[in-house]
């Protein structure tokens, strides 16, 4: 295989998907999956994002990978944290290929913070704290900074007004093209 690429759509159906694309709702995904790999995947037990991304990105399952949720316990202490890559208990695909000689882009992918060295480029997503420690090569938030982006769009905003929420939303898609 030469080239891999995946977009992954946290929380969306299959069904839902190819319902949307047979309507005409989605020509940008109708031509991403024309003659591509396109199906279903089911999740990972328990079925949260946390875990399931971690066993997208290892190959494990929680119990071998040790992500079983957005927070955890540390068992000598029992004090709660939320778990990040440095929690991983298994090697990641990015690592792999990285090691392979593979040049790779992992891009707003829950659980990759901290950044993994990699042979290529790595902006966290989700629960990453700030931009400039959110980048491997970490130069490479300073960038993205001047240049707008984010790392995620502020949900609160929703709540007080949903027409600058969406106007918001746009711009952090905008800003990650």
């Amino acid at each position: 295989m030469k080239n891999l690429f995946v977009l992954s759509l946290d929380g969306t159906p299959f069904t839902f998907l190819q319902k949307l694309i047979a309507q005409g709702l989605m020509p940008n995904l109708k031509k991403l999956t024309a003659g591509a790999d396109f199906r279903q995947m089911d999740s990972v037990r328990p079925p949260l994002s946390s875990a399931a991304w971690a066993s997208f990105a290892t190959g494990r399952n929680p119990a071998e990978h040790g992500i079983m949720g957005f927070t955890e316990r540390d068992p000598s202490t029992m004090e709660w944290f939320v778990p990040n890559a440095k929690n991983l208990r298994a090697e990641t695909l990015w690592q792999k290929l990285s090691y392979a000689g593979k040049k790779i882009f992992v891009m707003n992918v829950p659980l990759t913070y901290p950044p993994q060295q990699v042979n290529g480029i790595m902006i966290s997503g989700f629960l990453a704290p700030a931009l400039n420690t959110a980048t491997y090569p970490q130069q490479l938030g300073t960038l993205l900074k001047a240049k707008g982006y984010v790392i995620d769009a502020d949900t609160e905003l929703a709540k007080k007004d949903l027409a600058a929420f969406y106007n918001h939303l746009n711009n952090v898609f905008d800003k990650r093209m």
